[in-house]
C-alpha cells in the first residue's frame, strides 16, 4: 500500500484500508440480526443513527468525495497488501 492508502506522520501511521475493513466489520455486526446497539452508543457517546451516518460517509465508494476513505485508498495497492 502506498501513501494514497495510508497517512504517515513522524509519530503516527494510519492504514485507511484496515480502518475501512474495521468499519465494514462493525457495520455488519451491528446492523445484522437485530443487535442491541446501546453498548455502542454508551461507549462511543454517539447516537446510533449518527454513527450509521458517519460510517456511511466514510465507506462511500465514490473516491471523489474527500470524506470517503476511498478518496485516500489506492485499491490496486490495497489488493496487494498481505493483510487484505
Amino acid at each position: 500500500m502506498n501513501l494514497l492508502g495510508s497517512y504517515r506522520h513522524p509519530n503516527v501511521y494510519l492504514d485507511f484500508g484496515c480502518y475501512r475493513d474495521l468499519l465494514l466489520f462493525w457495520k455488519d455486526h451491528y446492523l445484522a440480526k437485530d443487535k442491541d446497539c446501546s453498548g455502542l452508543e454508551r461507549t462511543s457517546r454517539i447516537k446510533f443513527e449518527e454513527w450509521k451516518s458517519i460510517v456511511e460517509k466514510l465507506l462511500d465508494t465514490d473516491s471523489s468525495i474527500a470524506t470517503s476513505l476511498s478518496h485516500y485508498i489506492d485499491d490496486e495497492d490495497d489488493e496487494d497488501d498481505e493483510f487484505s
